[in-house]
C-alpha cells in the first residue's frame, strides 16, 4: 500500500494495463478522475476503485486542491518501481510527480516492462 498525492497540476498516469496485477484507489482528499475501460469515474474523500488486470486505466486529479489517495497493488510487483520513483523524487528535491515519457531507463527494468503494457502514446 502506497500513499499517493497529486499536486492540481499533475497530468496523472498515461493510459496503460498491468497484465499481473490489480490496482485499487481509495481518495482520502481531493478528486481522482479514473478511466476504466471505456467507463470513467470521479472519486471523491472515502471513494474507491478497482482497476482489473489487463483493463486499460489511467488516473489523474481534477479541481483546484492536492489530491491524496491510497493505492494497493495485488500482488505487490510494482513496489519496487514505486520505491525507486520515490528516492528519484528525493534525489531531484522535488515532491511532484514526475512525468511518466521522462522516467529514466532504470524505471523500464525487465520486470516493469513485462508487468505493465502502456497504450496510446
Amino acid at each position: 500500500m502506497s500513499e499517493i498525492i497529486f499536486q492540481p497540476s499533475a497530468e496523472g498516469t498515461p493510459l496503460h494495463r498491468h497484465h499481473r496485477e490489480e490496482k485499487m484507489y481509495y481518495v482520502i482528499e481531493g478528486q481522482l478522475e479514473v478511466h476504466v475501460g471505456d467507463q470513467i469515474t470521479t472519486l471523491k474523500p472515502g471513494g474507491s476503485v478497482l482497476l482489473p488486470r489487463r483493463i486499460p486505466h489511467k488516473v489523474r486529479p481534477i479541481g483546484d486542491a492536492v489530491t491524496r489517495a491510497l493505492m494497493v497493488i495485488s500482488p505487490p510487483n510494482l513496489v519496487n518501481m514505486l520505491i525507486e520513483l520515490d528516492r528519484l523524487n528525493d534525489r531531484v528535491g522535488k515532491r511532484t510527480p514526475i512525468p511518466w515519457a521522462a522516467l529514466p531507463p532504470s524505471m523500464t527494468s525487465i520486470s516493469f516492462r513485462k508487468s505493465k503494457q502502456r497504450l496510446g502514446l
